[in-house]
């Protein structure tokens, strides 16, 4: 059976359709071309297919995925069996679309500091804020960040010795360490915003808090294709105390320009240290020691593979005792 131009763009069309421009891909030119009626399908055509099914599967996966298909010669045969190959790998590509190889040989993104506030040294009561807004040249930008693996990212660091009882359950919650809140034995963790969740980055907090995965960049599991974001402040992250303290918290709210096409993200950050005189605490204690609150990015990038640029950011308050909305 002759393999025909409509056998060919069937398969192509697929892989555009991850790795491409359109809504759902990773915003890449692809290399190979369109077959029309009158073209032969040459090993030319087919090997440009395999060089952008080979480009979004090493994204997906982290690894080498050269030896998963063969590069067609002038004197290849284009059976039928070679068909199948190329279509049974794309449809692979579809169904996982939406992951990105972090742990594998060739990590496919790397992490980056992004929005790190000011370091606040004075003791501290009350609530202390940061606000960071991201901005995407157009909404089709966002959603291929979000498409090709892109996260942002929350964390906070406190350093120094707690003095009072308040004191030492804010290091708790938050992490009383120099390398910041990411190792397990202390903190919520890195707290991280994708294309279908927000959680904990694995293997970051003895006692993540609460995350709401509900208000990630899409919300129609398993399409992965419609966002419906709030325009208003919202929660979707906090790490507080226990017993009376749950006044207490780390809180990350959100809210985006446009629910349905969002270019500006901003996050509200809060350190909120509200409990007062309540027991168990007796008097309202201050709070010591230097804080610094974190947003980073993960970019997916690799040399020669999907890579997208930053986001803008656009607004980056630092600590402030300033409240900001």
């Amino acid at each position: 059976m002759a393999i025909t131009a409509a056998d060919y763009n069937n398969i192509r069309n697929k892989v555009v359709g991850v790795l491409g421009t359109g809504a759902g891909g990773y915003g890449q030119t692809p290399v190979s071309s369109a077959a029309t009626a009158t073209n032969v399908i040459s090993s030319t055509l087919w090997n440009g297919l395999r060089t952008d099914m080979i480009k979004s599967r090493q994204h997906q996966t982290g690894e080498d995925e050269s030896a998963n298909l063969p590069i067609l010669t002038r004197t290849t045969a284009i059976t039928e069996a070679i068909r199948a190959q190329f279509d049974n790998y794309a449809n692979i590509i579809v169904a996982n679309r939406k992951e990105i190889g972090l742990t594998g040989s060739i990590p496919q993104g790397q992490n980056e500091s992004f929005a790190t506030s000011s370091t606040w040294s004075s003791i501290w009561n009350s609530t202390l804020y940061h606000k960071v807004v991201v901005t995407f040249a157009s909404a089709l930008q966002a959603n291929y960040w979000f498409n090709a693996g892109g996260q942002f990212r929350f964390y906070a660091g406190k350093v120094g010795t707690p003095t009072n009882s308040k004191d030492i359950e804010w290091s708790s919650i938050i992490g009383n360490s120099s390398t910041k809140n990411g190792d397990a034995s202390s903190g919520f963790g890195k707290v991280y915003m994708n294309y279908g969740t927000i959680s904990t980055l694995p293997g970051t907090a003895c006692s993540a808090g609460t995350a709401f995965p509900a208000f990630s960049f899409y919300n129609n599991s398993p399409n992965w294709n419609t966002t419906n974001l709030p325009t208003t402040a919202t929660t979707i992250f906090f790490k507080q105390f226990t017993g009376y303290g749950a006044l207490n918290r780390y809180q990350i709210q959100m809210y985006v320009n446009n629910a349905t096409a969002p270019t500006a993200f901003t996050f509200l950050i809060t350190f909120q240290d509200n409990a007062g005189l309540t027991p168990p605490w007796g008097i309202d204690d201050d709070v010591t020691g230097q804080l610094t609150s974190y947003v980073d990015i993960l970019r997916p990038t690799v040399s020669g593979g999907v890579t997208l640029n930053a986001p803008t950011r656009t607004t980056n308050t630092g600590l402030t005792n300033v409240a900001q909305t």
